[in-house]
């Protein structure tokens, strides 16, 4: 257990893309020449800041309201993730600053650990493992294990019930509007990481600690 800024922690639950990568962006580049080499169109980037934090079949789903019915979004996922796994297989997963010292500061205190992400579950374990970080997790819950993507509150509400875990005693790290929606929906103590989109008033209403850095949350449990 750990006892942070006076609450007691048993579990800590984190999103995987753009709070413990640094792939928001990478992902952004992807999709838009992906986009422009199957459709003639570049995703906006609009669009793409629409996206941060939703399931892969919301994100279509807004992507045909903006660019009609007939966008081959499947395609174009397909081509994103090629790209994106030739970067990551050449230069490896970009990791946050303080990731792994954070990750062995809360295993060392004994809590039970998981990462709740939209992402596909053959991309999430694939970057996990690249990153070497895996054996801290006990848990990987992924978009395809949910009926209800964020900013649903299912993906951390069955994280937590498959750690064994009051919500309110779990520690939520995430850096996007849906991803942080989610976590609040859910009733856990929700750390909001800044990432490509600075948070504005409604989200920090939200996050009960804020930081600009997964180095400045270690710091602060320190």
């Amino acid at each position: 257990m750990l006892i942070f800024q006076n609450h007691p922690i048993h579990g800590a639950i984190f999103d995987m893309d753009g709070t413990m990568f640094d792939t928001e962006r990478l992902r952004f580049q992807t999709l838009q020449q992906a986009s422009q080499e199957l459709m003639g169109i570049m995703f906006s980037e609009d669009y793409l800041m629409q996206c941060l934090g939703l399931s892969e079949h919301s994100s279509k789903k807004l992507a045909q309201l903006i660019y009609g019915q007939n966008i081959p979004y499947t395609a174009i996922r397909i081509r994103s993730d090629q790209l994106e796994g030739e970067y990551i297989r050449d230069s490896g997963v970009p990791m946050k600053n303080g990731l792994v010292q954070l990750l062995e500061r809360l295993k060392n205190s004994g809590l039970s650990m998981a990462v709740a992400t939209s992402s596909r579950r053959e991309i999430a374990e694939a970057y996990l493992k690249n990153a070497n970080i895996t054996n801290f997790f006990d848990l990987l819950i992924c978009g395809e294990d949910v009926k209800q993507g964020k900013p649903d509150p299912e993906i951390f509400l069955t994280a937590a019930e498959q750690l064994n875990l009051d919500v309110k005693a779990c520690l939520m790290f995430e850096d996007s509007k849906n991803g942080l929606c989610s976590a609040y929906k859910a009733g856990g103590i929700t750390v909001l990481i800044k990432d490509i989109k600075a948070p504005n008033q409604a989200m920090l209403g939200q996050a009960s600690y804020y930081f600009e850095s997964l180095y400045d949350c270690l710091k602060a449990l320190n």
